[in-house]
């Protein structure tokens, strides 16, 4: 029987990595193949025009087996792009694609947009009496559509693309409670969870909260954002203590971890010295 085999394109504000995994027993795996590239510019302005060029590289690089039909292709965007929201619903339709619709049209006037500008996934996160929580996760429409047409311009056909976040919480701790702050040069991100009933695992309150970074964003007001943001999910879960893993680069792992520390809310730091996955790596073995 053949090893199952994935590809990862983790897409950054101006460039990309990529890899090829073979899945092995027990989590393991082995890399394949990996790349990192620079785009032509910003890949998220300009009608997103350097996207085509940027694939073209991949598919010379990669070898021509991490484009084949039986491997599981998954492309990851900067979290910054994409939004997250919890809604409540009364009257939430049996028929998905009636949900689908509802859900979107609520989406679109939140944010006050036209519907057909936004792409969501959703799912039911539980049901509270009368409601209905669902978890809503969107993106540009245009922006979508034109990662998905470069990557099929080049052999590329992801059966998901999410930001790199959603990926990233597959790989996130048993910890009942717990909560992930990771950041690269081009943004940070916090990923929170609790597991409401500690026999069901689905039965789960997450948060993704993201920011662009640059060379002039301070680490005190992240780590300030980040403290706020723990302190108000541990308090709205009723988690009575968060597990938080820092993948971070100093100095901003250092201030997060001063002012963590000073926290009132019960918190358990760990700084992970092996960090993630990699950007690529943890997408491709993202769950489909």
């Amino acid at each position: 029987m053949m090893a199952k085999r994935r590809l990862g394109i983790f897409l950054g504000r101006a460039g990309a990595e990529a890899a090829f995994v073979e899945l092995r027993r027990r989590g393991a795996y082995k890399v394949l193949a990996s790349v990192r590239l620079e785009a032509d510019g910003p890949l998220w302005t300009d009608e997103y025009k350097c996207l085509k060029p940027l694939f073209r590289q991949l598919a010379k690089k990669l070898p021509h087996e991490a484009r084949r039909a039986d491997v599981c292709q998954h492309i990851s965007l900067p979290d910054p792009l994409v939004s997250e929201d919890r809604l409540g619903f009364r009257d939430l339709p049996d028929s998905s694609g009636e949900a689908r619709d509802l859900i979107l049209w609520r989406v679109a006037r939140e944010l006050r947009k036209p519907p057909e500008s936004l792409a969501c996934a959703s799912q039911v996160e539980r049901v509270e009496g009368e409601e209905t929580r669902v978890l809503v996760r969107m993106v540009d429409r245009v922006l979508l559509d034109s990662v998905t047409d470069a990557a099929a311009a080049y052999g590329f056909f992801a059966s998901r693309i999410d930001g790199w976040s959603g990926f990233a919480m597959n790989q996130a701790t048993k910890a009942q409670a717990g909560a992930r702050i990771w950041a690269n040069d081009d943004w940070w991100a916090l990923m929170c969870w609790a597991r409401l009933q500690p026999e069901d695992p689905s039965e789960c309150e997450t948060l993704v909260h993201a920011e662009w970074r640059d060379a002039e964003t301070s680490p005190g007001s992240v780590a300030d954002k980040v403290s706020r943001i723990v302190k108000s999910f541990t308090l709205s879960s009723g988690a009575e203590r968060l597990s938080v893993d820092l993948d971070l680069p100093e100095p901003l792992a250092d201030t997060v971890r001063g002012i963590l520390g000073r926290s009132e809310t019960p918190l358990v730091l760990d700084d992970m010295s092996a960090g993630l996955a990699g950007g690529a790596t943890c997408v491709a073995l993202g769950t489909s």
